[in-house]
């Protein structure tokens, strides 16, 4: 199969999964692997162009979107939130419910809240975006962060209760 057409059958799959609280574990298992290699691809561009503001932003995003799927799952089968409810949810707070489930460990929790604040520095304090876009330089930090959003990423969808 050549991958024009491998290209179509993918496209045409993700457009008959059903939402995502009804997606049976097959359907939960295909949407993880295809969200995960696109996100990461889309991080990995980011990374290689140095573009750290869209790259934290976008990280976050990401983590945001992964850490809601996983929580909507798991209160298909355990939680008592709605799935409303997990749609309105702020980041701080989607991360200390994966955290409250045991979806997440601490240590994963604290590199999140990491994350979480490097993107609101990036976001809200004008200085800090201005030496994040000053010229292409390597930027260790933040390029850590996002390289660890994709692992946190990965992560999240690994499993798909």
């Amino acid at each position: 199969m050549n991958d024009q057409v491998m290209f179509r059958k993918v496209v045409h799959d993700l457009e008959e999964l059903p939402a995502i609280e009804d997606q049976s574990a097959s359907q939960r298992k295909f949407f993880s692997e295809v969200s995960s290699a696109l996100l990461r691809g889309h991080l990995e561009v980011l990374i290689q162009e140095r573009d750290w503001i869209t790259g934290i932003i976008m990280s976050v995003s990401i983590l945001e979107f992964a850490g809601k799927t996983r929580l909507i799952w798991k209160q298909k089968d355990a939680l008592k939130t709605g799935t409303r409810k997990i749609y309105r949810l702020k980041f701080a707070a989607t991360i200390e419910l994966l955290f409250n489930n045991k979806i997440i460990d601490d240590t994963t929790r604290d590199e999140m809240i990491k994350i979480k604040d490097a993107r609101n520095a990036a976001a809200h304090d004008l200085p800090h975006q201005v030496a994040l876009s000053r010229g292409k330089e390597a930027n260790d930090v933040i390029e850590g962060h996002i390289k660890n959003a994709v692992k946190i990423m990965e992560s999240l969808f690994s499993k798909t209760d």
